[in-house]
């Protein structure tokens, strides 16, 4: 029995509340942490992101001003080398650069050799670009034209004369004792020596008479023409081109048996031996030719 009692007094008696209350302060515990561990991640995470989205939104923002920057610039140089290149196109800086001078040398160095390398034509070269555009006006020393032709005057008659005069011969039709000649043909001789049209009108042609026929379109000879072959001597003294007009001054005369005359009037003036009528020119007729586009427009006594 004594036994029995000493057992009794080796039993522990255990408290369970204050053990629950352990448990539940250390359940307490770890749940608060991993709910502050849970709380700062979450935290710590969307600063971050919001911290990313801050600097990506300012690298964004700094970029676009930079670029602003840039084209701004650009447009702004280009201008300013527009503005640089129109200035300079002007001859604005050459006075700057000592240029204007340079240029002011090199117009006059430039002009002296041109009027250096422009020499005028000598007469003779002109002679021989010239000189043919007298060739159809041929008038025979006994023409009852003289007088027309060495007083000026270009009449219709005479015009006719040195048309038919400057056609092939050879080429007009022939019939059994004259000559016809067909409108259209004569007109086209007459276009390239006049710049005006010729008149449809009877002509003497070194004593043959050439009329025109309306009917037949033609003109008709009252004999078989031959080219007049003038005595008249002609020397070219002087020619003077402007533009599309060129202007031929002669002397004429007439030679016969070592002697020179006048063509109109008819006088005599010297003893002559090939010297050139040339020399004679103060005694002689002068005759001024005037052609615009190798037509002849006017003649006058020089």
């Amino acid at each position: 029995m004594a036994r029995a009692k000493k057992e009794e007094s080796n039993v522990v008696v255990v408290d369970t509340n204050s053990m629950k209350k352990e448990v539940m302060d250390y359940v307490d515990s770890e749940m608060d942490k991993r709910i502050e561990k849970f709380v700062n991640d979450k935290i710590k995470k969307e600063f971050v992101e919001e911290i990313d989205k801050a600097n990506r939104k300012l690298i964004r923002e700094k970029n676009r001003k930079i670029f602003v920057k840039n084209v701004f610039l650009v447009l702004f140089f280009a201008i300013i080398c527009f503005l640089v290149y129109l200035l300079y196109t002007e001859h604005y800086f050459d006075s700057y650069f000592g240029k204007e001078k340079v240029k002011e040398k090199e117009v006059v160095v430039e002009k002296e050799k041109s009027e250096e390398e422009v020499v005028p034509p000598t007469l003779e070269e002109l002679k021989s670009e010239y000189a043919s555009y007298l060739d159809p006006y041929v008038l025979n020393n006994e023409s009852i034209y003289l007088e027309d032709f060495y007083t000026g005057n270009l009449s219709k008659e005479l015009k006719n004369y040195y048309t038919l005069q400057s056609m092939n011969f050879e080429k007009l039709e022939l019939e059994d004792d004259y000559n016809v000649i067909d409108q259209s043909s004569f007109e086209e001789a007459c276009s390239k020596l006049f710049d005006k049209e010729c008149s449809l009108v009877n002509f003497d042609y070194d004593g043959n008479k050439v009329r025109y026929f309306e009917k037949l379109e033609s003109y008709i000879t009252n004999t078989v023409l031959e080219k007049n072959t003038s005595t008249i001597q002609r020397e070219i003294v002087d020619i003077q081109v402007n533009k599309d007009v060129v202007t031929i001054t002669t002397v004429e005369g007439i030679i016969s048996d070592n002697n020179l005359y006048t063509v109109y009037p008819y006088e005599w003036v010297s003893e002559y031996y090939d010297e050139g009528i040339q020399n004679y020119s103060s005694l002689l007729n002068k005759v001024v030719y005037t052609f615009q586009n190798e037509k002849l427009v006017n003649v006058e006594k020089g």
